[in-house]
């Protein structure tokens, strides 16, 4: 008996496993058909042979839903498809109710159904909500919900759309930013409303960017993009605020090779801050606060730097950028002393030629501490002494002499100032600095004629007030550079596009030294005043929405 038993199971078990398995082969097949008549008809069959499997019932909503939106056909045919659609989605979430995708294929199949009973499209919103639950933030379901939500905003009560909000939040969040930019084309063709895309965008700075580069590149409104990208300066100087504070604890516990790389990252972060609150007239940022954070980050490079065994010739560049925003005396009197004791400086200033640029450093490092009788100290060593100075180290000699002519004109040894100032000249005539300091000498001493003939040769130096480039091409994204040699004036700065008839107006963004001046909609000539630096200024051009052909670029002192 118990061996009868034992072949009748397995015998029975035979027969389960030959229906599975053909109720299988039926519904790949299935798969593979193109026709969804035939489709329908094995699925049909793979059901009657075994009726308990959801992914059949799915196949067969999914093969009803295609020939109702598909097959054209009598209003009462496609409504019965969808209604098909409707009892086998059912009848798939009846065996399994998790299923995103049968929830998914049910909404879908309301939405249709609801053109012919308007009712069911409340059933329909409810299933693409489970949908979305049950299928998580990173599969393309949720991702399909949060845009077709996106693109019916009007049908929305506002459950649905803080519903909405929170998927299209998660997916920006997620870092797709594919998935960003279809999102936001679906937000431009059927909502087009600042509010909307406000309460979904998540404060991070890359999406707030993204978000105004969007904006520029479609022509919207231009000031929506200049308060986000100012809301992306700001978040960026909180960003590197952190980065200045860990560094900091990284510091306190000696972690130097961690403390320098965060500092590092401090400063790359600051240097993206452009400053675009100018255009809205908002007070996101406090420059003095910019400043402090970004001056300190330079301190703690060099003292991060030179504890984790870097050399002096590795911090310096950091070091110099500390000394120029460093105001206060005493502070430099401290680096004075750290770099004592480190022994990359002595105590006392003495002539040392056998290293001019660590001498030239510390002569500088002397000027900002105000000991100028000392400097000039070493002047009057140079006027007793013949000086021999090699070519490699004639910039730093340069430096040297200016800083002596600098220290007499501090104590008002204006003469003498004079006579550095040209000594410098005859080693570098080219030196834009040792002329606007002998200009500014020259001045004081009322020597009009002298300094009419410096001016000249300033005028010389400098760049060319008027540059033109006959049209040349700037492609909307590219960043077109110029570097401007100046005196340090007040200077108005002026462009020139070629204007292109039947074409949308270019929107242009300009930066002077890094931080926008000017950004609008508009061609032909722009002009603008800016402060300029001593030396080297960098003039940046950027199309957001289109090429632009510019015809000419101009300066001129504001005094002129």
């Amino acid at each position: 008996m118990k061996k009868f038993l034992l072949i009748l199971g397995i015998l029975a078990l035979g027969v389960v496993c030959v229906v599975v398995y053909w109720s299988q082969h039926l519904y790949h097949k299935a798969e593979n058909t193109e026709s969804i008549e035939e489709r329908v008809s094995m699925l049909r069959k793979a059901r009657k042979i075994y009726p308990f499997n959801p992914g059949i019932d799915y196949a067969l909503g999914e093969a009803h839903l295609s020939a109702g939106v598909q097959i054209p056909g009598e209003l009462e045919e496609r409504e019965a498809h969808f209604e098909g659609a409707v009892s086998h989605y059912k009848k798939a979430l009846g065996k399994n109710p998790v299923s995103a995708f049968s929830h998914f294929g049910l909404a879908q199949a309301y939405y249709n159904m609801s053109f012919f009973s308007p009712i069911l499209a409340g059933d329909s919103f409810r299933e693409y909500k489970n949908a979305a639950l049950l299928a998580g933030h990173h599969t393309p379901i949720f991702f399909k919900v949060g845009k077709l939500f996106l693109s019916r905003w009007d049908e929305l009560n506002e459950e649905s759309r803080d519903f909405t909000v929170t998927i299209l939040k998660r997916i920006v969040e997620s870092a797709d930013t594919e998935k960003f930019r279809q999102m936001m084309q679906v937000w431009e063709m059927s909502v087009k409303d600042y509010e909307v895309m406000e309460r979904i965008l998540p404060e991070k700075s890359w999406v707030f960017k993204m978000y105004a580069r969007y904006l520029g590149e479609r022509s919207l409104s231009v000031e929506e993009r200049q308060r986000f990208l100012a809301e992306a300066d700001s978040l960026d100087f909180k960003q590197a605020q952190e980065e200045h504070e860990r560094g900091e604890n990284d510091y306190f516990y000696y972690q130097m090779e961690s403390a320098y790389s965060r500092f590092q990252r401090c400063l790359d972060v600051l240097s993206r801050i452009h400053f675009f609150q100018r255009l809205t007239n908002q007070n996101l940022i406090d420059p003095e606060e910019f400043n402090e954070v970004q001056k300190s980050a330079h301190l703690y490079l060099v003292k991060s730097g030179l504890a984790a065994g870097r050399g002096f010739d590795e911090v310096e560049g950091d070091l110099m950028a500390y000394l120029s925003r460093e105001d206060k005396v005493i502070a430099v009197r401290e680096v004075d002393e750290f770099l004592q004791k480190y022994g990359i400086i002595r105590e006392k200033l003495e002539r040392n030629f056998e290293d001019m640029g660590l001498f030239s450093f510390q002569v500088y490092l002397a000027y900002r501490e105000n000991r100028y009788r000392d400097i000039m100290r070493i002047g009057r060593d140079f006027k007793q002494s013949f000086v021999m100075v090699p070519e490699k180290d004639r910039d730093d000699y340069v430096r040297v002499l200016q800083m002596v002519g600098d220290s007499n004109q501090k104590v008002d040894f204006i003469y003498d100032a004079v006579g550095f100032y040209k000594e410098a000249m005859e080693r570098d005539p080219d030196n834009l600095e040792t002329l606007v300091r002998l200009r500014h000498s020259l001045m004081r001493l009322n020597k009009e004629e002298e300094q009419e003939g410096v001016e000249k040769r300033i005028d010389e130096v400098v760049s060319k007030q008027v540059k033109e480039w006959e049209g040349r091409r700037i492609e909307r994204g590219q960043d077109f550079r110029q570097t401007l040699v100046l005196d340090g004036s007040d200077v108005v700065l002026s462009l020139e596009f070629e204007e292109e008839e039947g074409s949308e107006a270019p929107l242009v963004s300009v930066f002077w030294n890094g931080k926008v001046v000017w950004e609008g909609y508009g061609s032909g000539a722009l002009s603008f005043p800016v402060k300029s630096g001593v030396g080297e200024n960098r003039l940046s051009v950027m199309p957001i929405n289109r090429g632009v052909r510019i015809l000419r670029l101009g300066w001129q002192r504001e005094k002129d």
